[in-house]
């Protein structure tokens, strides 16, 4: 099971493709943020979507077995690690997430993204520098889960 919040840093600024935000990653194993660390790991979170997916959606298609996402501007870090074939570990720093099949953790993070994305897209300027990436990454990363 892994659950990912994510959010804006501060809800009110105005919605650009740069606006800083956080994840959270909640699993059966264990829970970590990018919220209130000192210094701050706080990420542009639109970019750093599309990062996750693009990056996630490669690492599933590929024979690599370790990817490592980085949020956009922060030092915030996510492992995802293939193990025992169909399953994917997914740890920050020394903490464990989850353990669970590479199908489950796709559709997850499709749908954790999906949530956040159905507020914010509609509210985004068709001509952010954030929008067309975001809509890509989307669907390319839908289209890796359909054939999978």
């Amino acid at each position: 099971m892994l659950e990912i919040k994510i959010e804006f840093e501060d809800p009110n600024e105005e919605l650009t493709g740069l606006n800083m935000g956080h994840m959270t990653f909640n699993g059966d194993k264990g829970s970590a943020t990018s919220k209130m660390k000192n210094p701050s790991q706080a990420m542009m979170i639109l970019i750093a979507i599309s990062d996750l997916l693009d990056g996630l959606g490669e690492f599933v298609l590929s024979d690599t077995n370790k990817y490592e996402f980085v949020g956009a501007d922060s030092s915030f870090i996510v492992n995802f690690e293939k193990d025992d074939g169909d399953l994917i570990n997914v740890t920050i720093g020394n903490t464990e997430i989850t353990k669970s099949k590479k199908s489950k953790i796709v559709d997850s993070v499709l749908c954790d993204v999906n949530k956040f994305l159905s507020i914010v897209l509609p509210q985004m300027p068709k001509d952010d520098i954030a929008y067309d990436d975001l809509v890509t990454s989307v669907d390319e990363f839908k289209r890796i889960r359909r054939n999978n």
